[in-house]
Parts: C-alpha cells; sequence; structure tokens
C-alpha cells in the first residue's frame, strides 16, 4: 500500500519512451540520459539553482512501475478508499 502512496515521490519526473522501442535504442538513451545527469555544467546550475539531482536510472523505474502495476485490484480499491 506504501509503494502505491508514495511511489510517485520516489520516481519523481520520469522520462519515458513508447512500446515498441528497439532495445539498442533504449540502451542508448538510458546511457545518455545518466550521463547527462553527471554532468558538471547542469549539476553545477542545478546547485546554484537549489536544485537535488538525484537520478534514478532506467531499470530501477522500470523495476518500480512494474511493481506498481502488479498490485492487485483490490488492494488498488484499499488505498482509494483510505485517500478518499
Amino acid at each position: 500500500m506504501l509503494d502505491l502512496v508514495f511511489g510517485t515521490m520516489v520516481l519523481g519526473r520520469v522520462y519515458g519512451a513508447p512500446p515498441g522501442v528497439a532495445p539498442d535504442r533504449v540502451k542508448a538513451l538510458r546511457a545518455a540520459f545518466m550521463a547527462a545527469m553527471r554532468d558538471k555544467d547542469l549539476l553545477a546550475d542545478a546547485e546554484k539553482g537549489r536544485v537535488d539531482i538525484i537520478p534514478s536510472s532506467g531499470e530501477e523505474v522500470e523495476g518500480m512501475v512494474k511493481r506498481f502495476y502488479s498490485v492487485p485490484p483490490q488492494q488498488v480499491a484499499r488505498v482509494r478508499a483510505v485517500l478518499q
């Protein structure tokens, strides 16, 4: 239940691609994203703006999303009821 409630906080801002993207392109996009998250200029600008950059890898995000979508419907209904 906590995964459903706090999952969006853990994920933050997610960048994705549509289904069916070739695996080699997914790998390239993920590598480019992680390289950008280590860019010294980006990190310096983020620090100036007091913005935390805590990237999650594509594999981590994919795992979390799969876990969220595997939650049985009755548990989703329970979470909705509690949050209302």
